[in-house]
């Protein structure tokens, strides 16, 4: 159990160890609020609406609406009304966005190269393996305790 235990602190501290070195790394914008940009991004070129982002993103609906607010104040994202369902809101891209994630892709290949430094491919593949049965079990804790 002590290892269990050690793991699921040691998830938490990685988890803000990088989304500090996140944020420096992308200095403009917050590590969030890029995640929320490729997340976009990988939608291309419809329009995502706010609940398939926070489902994508394990976050929710309303923390992604004051992540998009804030892209769009910076002029990263538009949000916009969803053609099918007015009561929804999409996210779309901008220009601005497409370039900066354009201009920062070897960046970020280089910033994953050394987050991932000394893995082998088949322990990045175990361990994505590992975050997604995580994942699928968090999701069951959810479900179980709301």
């Amino acid at each position: 159990m002590d290892d269990k235990r050690f793991l699921f602190g040691g998830l938490f501290a990685i988890a803000n160890e990088l989304q500090v070195v996140g944020d420096l790394f992308l200095g403009e914008m917050t590590a969030k609020q890029w995640l929320l940009l490729e997340c976009v991004a990988e939608h291309s070129p419809a329009r995502p609406n706010l609940t398939r982002l926070s489902s994508a993103l394990g976050s929710s609906r309303q923390n992604v609406k004051q992540l998009a607010l804030k892209l769009e104040a910076l002029g990263y994202a538009n949000l916009l009304p969803d053609e099918s369902d007015h009561r929804e809101v999409c996210v779309a891209l901008t220009d601005k966005a497409r370039e900066f994630l354009s201009s920062r892709n070897q960046d970020l290949i280089d910033f994953l190269n050394t987050l991932f430094d000394g893995l082998p491919p088949e322990e990045i593949r175990a361990t994505l393996h590992t975050m997604e049965t995580l994942d699928a079990n968090v999701k069951r804790l959810h479900e179980k305790y709301t």
